[in-house]
């Protein structure tokens, strides 16, 4: 880590804590505001297949989120989720080779993401964005998912109704929300009340317990084809979290454990990549 980077994170700590002695509520919102808020923008510039895409955009909860599309008569449709802190322009390749094996392809920059507006993005924003997707374009049959993009798609895809016939790919999906938690709380070596009342505050929110959020929870009600692909040496998303569900695994998951690729490389690796272009 940059001095630069290391000097931020101890500003921002000291504000919360200092923050949470005079007010815990505002300390709470505050540190949620963060929590949901992308450190940075991937500044990946377009490459040429997006100058051959429609630009579309969708309202969602009054954000404007901007879409990719390749259309193509008849053929079958899949849509990209990019993770937190990246852009669907890091999915080119995807892209490319989707188009050129036939498929009709649809992405967007999620919200607080790439060219879309706002700043933050929250799980259940994330899912009404697939879901105003699914409306547009639908319907999608396959979707290929990394980080935080498999989180929201598990979560969409579990409420729909006969969703045997789609096709998903997760690649190092955020399988815990409670590990998100824990690794923001440890970056920023927060603790104590702070943590306890944040995560009342993702519970009042949510409606449900943060183990609701689980997508080991949302797999029990996933009926498609699963092509799940991770990393032994993912540190954001490790693999101890899939370990249940590779040990109680389905007829409907197909697990691939790579090693050495970590949390990030592993979408753009070739050979991940072929094998999901195979998947589909």
């Amino acid at each position: 880590m940059k001095l630069g980077q290391k000097l931020a994170i101890l500003y921002i700590s000291t504000k919360l804590k200092i923050l949470n002695i005079f007010s815990p509520k505002k300390a709470v919102e505050e540190t949620f505001k963060i929590f949901s808020t992308p450190p940075t923008r991937s500044n990946k510039p377009a490459s040429a297949i997006f100058r051959k895409a429609e630009r579309h955009s969708v309202m969602v909860d009054d954000i404007e989120v901007i879409l990719f599309h390749w259309p193509k008569a008849g053929a079958q449709k899949i849509t990209i989720l990019h993770g937190f802190e990246s852009s669907i322009t890091n999915f080119d390749n995807y892209i490319n080779q989707l188009i050129e094996r036939g498929f009709e392809v649809v992405a967007a920059d999620a919200p607080g993401h790439g060219i879309s507006g706002v700043k933050q993005l929250t799980l259940p924003l994330y899912i009404k964005t697939i879901e105003a997707i699914d409306q547009q374009f639908g319907p999608i049959t396959g979707f290929v998912s990394h980080s935080f993009g498999g989180l929201a798609l598990a979560h969409f895809m579990e409420n729909k109704p006969n969703n045997q016939d789609k096709k998903l790919v997760f690649i190092a999906p955020a399988t815990e929300v409670t590990t998100a938690i824990d690794n923001f709380f440890d970056l920023l070596n927060l603790k104590g009340s702070i943590k306890t009342s944040f995560e009342a505050h993702i519970k009042e929110l949510g409606k449900q317990p943060i183990e609701y959020f689980s997508v080991k929870r949302t797999m029990a009600n996933i009926q498609s084809q699963v092509l799940w692909i991770h990393d032994k040496e993912d540190k954001v998303t490790p693999l101890k979290d899939i370990e249940p569900l590779i040990e109680n695994k389905t007829d409907n998951i197909e697990f691939v454990i790579t090693k050495g690729l970590g949390h990030s490389r592993i979408y753009r690796d070739e050979g991940v990549m072929k094998k999901v272009i195979s998947f589909f």
